[in-house]
């Protein structure tokens, strides 16, 4: 069988190899890798669905991670990516996680050209590690502790490595997440633009793209391919659900390029009449003392009322009544006496009800003594303290926004592949954790819209319903109110919309669609006689799409 013509070709001295395997693994490609060193074949890997499966090099280990290492120490030659198996049964089966590999491969050296422009890329914004999959890299002791004090502090990158004892395994560290996408600017989220549209934000990985009217760095002509070892060359089809790419690109290929599947049929529940309307019950006021309960004990109950109450809203030198600069032998010794005085077995049975309260108000006590006295942790709080993220109360709205982002970004996911219905039922878990959030409000609104329409009465209720919440947050937020005009405008309430977009105008004189729909409007309030129909507008598509690209934009810069 004839060799096929590969569907990418590159320079490892322009596009590392840690990037060529990550490429391969995000678009799921199934075929050979070939890499070349001073013009003849020296290795090649096989990978199926993205996942190495087998590989031929030119030394061999017992161990598939040392067999592969090496290969990284060639920062320059050219490479190939054929849909085929140039392996056969000449190479040697093994499958190593790409996540760990390219952690491994750090270690023995930085591609300085690639990591000074992608670090550099962040420029002084916050960063925030999305770490989902972590645990895939293997981390080393050192290389954890760098990460577990990026996880408790949002900083920038340059701040980040200043702060830190080991800046060498904290740039590696910041490297590795950057390229895995695991470190993100700390952005409000936006939504992502239509399936076939740009790409949210450009991949921090160098683009292979070789279509017309971009200057390629492949090389001109790759080492004839006879030179590869003998072996059966098999077509590799794609795997069940992956999608293959154009014959143009490998790496930096954008959703848009690909065939994208029709968009899911299923139906949304109808869960925003649960969450925009109702109101959050306040908490059950505490149990009152018992009656005839000796004033000993009912002063006991009074104080552990008030220190439950107290201690959410207290960071952890202050549950233990210590200055910041308290060492470990001291935290550890306040936190004992505080531990034992209450343990809610140590409890009268006269406050048997409080024990709950007792146990909750321990968890917070025993936190607080594992984070001081251990060195890591500390320095990771003390960067929470920094950043005015202390306390039990401020840490789980956090977490909470945390968790509400990685929904957020499953919400993207769905929409990059053109299931809006389930981006929208999603949107249910995203809402429910940060109800506050008016950029989630304005993305549902937006995902409404192109699921639903505005033609039933019940999706319109639903979609005036979560615009009145946001604009009641922000009566002068921009995108919300650049939807409400949208949905006006497509109930043919032209005029209401139009005062919409003259207030966006006013507000941002940079919108040029809400600049062109005032002016519209006020050339009808002008003009007389039937010229100016409402069926004469502007359709109403053009405004969803346009927001939702200049949404995309607004993440990039």
């Amino acid at each position: 069988m004839a060799v096929p013509k590969p569907i990418a070709k590159g320079d490892l001295m322009r596009t590392p190899l840690q990037h060529v395997l990550l490429s391969i693994l995000r678009k799921k490609l199934a075929g050979t890798l070939v890499l070349w060193t001073e013009g003849a074949v020296s290795d090649r890997l096989l990978f199926a669905a993205g996942q190495l499966q087998r590989f031929y090099v030119a030394t061999v280990s017992a161990d598939s991670m040392r067999s592969l290492l090496p290969l990284f120490r060639e920062r320059q030659g050219p490479y190939a990516f054929y849909p085929a198996d140039l392996v056969g049964d000449a190479g040697t089966a093994g499958t190593v996680d790409t996540y760990a590999l390219v952690a491994a491969s750090l270690r023995g050296g930085l591609p300085e050209a690639a990591v000074a422009r992608i670090l550099a890329g962040f420029g002084e914004e916050p960063v925030r590690v999305h770490a989902r999959e972590v645990e895939r890299f293997a981390l080393l002791d050192r290389e954890r502790a760098a990460l577990d004090v990026m996880l408790a502090s949002t900083a920038s990158v340059r701040e980040h490595l200043a702060a830190s004892n080991d800046p060498k395994t904290t740039r590696r560290v910041l490297y590795l997440l950057a390229i895995f996408d695991a470190l993100r600017p700390d952005r409000a989220p936006t939504m992502p633009a239509p399936s076939g549209s740009k790409p949210l934000s450009a991949q921090p990985v160098d683009s292979l793209s070789l279509s017309p009217g971009r200057r390629s760095m492949a090389p001109r002509s790759l080492p004839p391919v006879a030179t590869l070892p003998p072996g059966n060359a098999r077509s590799v089809s794609p795997a069940r659900g992956t999608r293959r790419p154009p014959d143009s690109a490998l790496v930096g290929t954008s959703p848009g390029s690909v065939a994208v599947p029709a968009r899911s049929s299923l139906a949304p529940r109808r869960w925003v009449s649960g969450w925009i309307h109702k109101s959050r019950s306040a908490a059950p006021p505490p149990p009152p003392p018992p009656p005839k309960l000796p004033t000993a004990e009912k002063l006991r109950w009074v104080e552990l009322l008030h220190v439950s109450e107290e201690i959410v809203h207290q960071n952890y030198f202050q549950m233990l009544g210590l200055p910041s600069s308290a060492t470990a032998e001291q935290v550890d010794a306040a936190a004992t006496a505080r531990l034992a005085k209450w343990d809610p077995e140590s409890l009268p049975e006269a406050l048997a009800t409080l024990r709950p309260l007792a146990k909750s108000l321990v968890e917070h006590l025993e936190v607080a003594r594992r984070t001081l006295t251990d060195a890591t942790r500390r320095r990771g709080y003390e960067a929470q303290l920094r950043a005015g993220r202390g306390t039990p109360a401020l840490i789980a709205e956090a977490d909470r926004a945390s968790r509400a982002r990685m929904n957020f970004e499953r919400v993207q996911d769905l929409m990059d592949e053109g299931k809006d219905a389930e981006a929208l039922e999603s949107m249910a878990e995203v809402v429910e954790l940060a109800p506050q959030e008016i950029d989630f409000l304005v993305a549902t609104a937006q995902l409404m819209v192109r699921v639903d329409g505005v033609k039933s009465p019940s999706a319109r209720r639903d979609l005036e319903a979560v615009l009145e919440k946001a604009l009641d947050l922000d009566p002068r937020h921009e995108d919300a109110l650049m939807v409400k005009g949208e949905l006006l405008r497509r109930l043919d309430r032209d005029d209401e919309a139009f005062e919409l977009y003259t207030r966006v105008a006013a507000l941002n004189p940079m919108n040029r669609e809400a600049v062109q729909f005032a002016r519209l409007g006020e050339m009808r309030r002008r003009s007389i006689g039937a010229s100016m129909r409402p069926s004469a507008t502007p359709k109403p598509e053009a405004g969803i799409g346009s927001l939702l690209d200049r949404l995309r934009g607004a993440l990039k810069k």
